[in-house]
Order: C-alpha cells, then structure tokens, then sequence
C-alpha cells in the first residue's frame, strides 16, 4: 500500500513538472515528449524505492491491463535519464527536484 502511495505521488509530480497528463505517461506514446516523461517517472519511482516490478504493475492496474511495461523497458528509461543528468546540471537539479517533491 506504502508503494502505491509512492507511485501515486511520483506520477502525480512528473505529470505537473512536465505538464504531460498522467493517463499519457501510462500510455504506450511513443512520442519523445510522453516517453522523456514516462522514464523520468520511471527513473523517480525507482529512486524512491518502487522497484521495476511495482512499477510494472501498477501501470497495469491503471490502465485496466491495456499497458504493462517490460521490465527491460523500464530499465532502459531508468539509464536514458542517468545519462541526461550526467550530461546537465540543470536535468540533474530538476530530477533531484522531483525526488523531493515525492517523498513530502
């Protein structure tokens, strides 16, 4: 119950943060925008303790079954933003920004 919690608050702050709608950040888009977003929430659930496999299905959950992501998919969003925030001070700042805001 305590991750879903979590879960809930992490998509609930990428979503404003990035301004994409929650049911787009579950949803399969393939646009850059909704998938910058989809791994920023995946990369903040992990950070705040909600492992792939919660967050695998949660999503589920969410979207009725509809979407379900593969593991090595949300790994691989996981590392993309690891790289971003190497890469820029300020993705780093935002990033650290939202992992606060999920946590209050």
């Amino acid at each position: 119950m305590l991750k879903k919690i979590t879960f809930d608050n992490c998509l609930r702050v990428v979503s404003e943060k990035t301004e994409i709608p929650t049911d787009n950040i579950l949803a399969k888009d393939k646009s850059r925008l909704v998938s910058d977003a989809r791994h920023l929430f995946f990369y903040t659930c992990n950070e705040v303790g909600v492992s792939p496999a919660y967050v695998r299905e949660y999503v589920k959950l969410y979207t009725g079954g509809v979407n379900s992501p593969q593991t090595g998919l949300i790994k691989y969003g996981i590392e993309r933003i690891q790289r971003m925030m190497a890469d820029d001070k300020n993705v780093d700042s935002l990033v650290k920004q939202i992992i606060e805001e999920c946590i209050q």
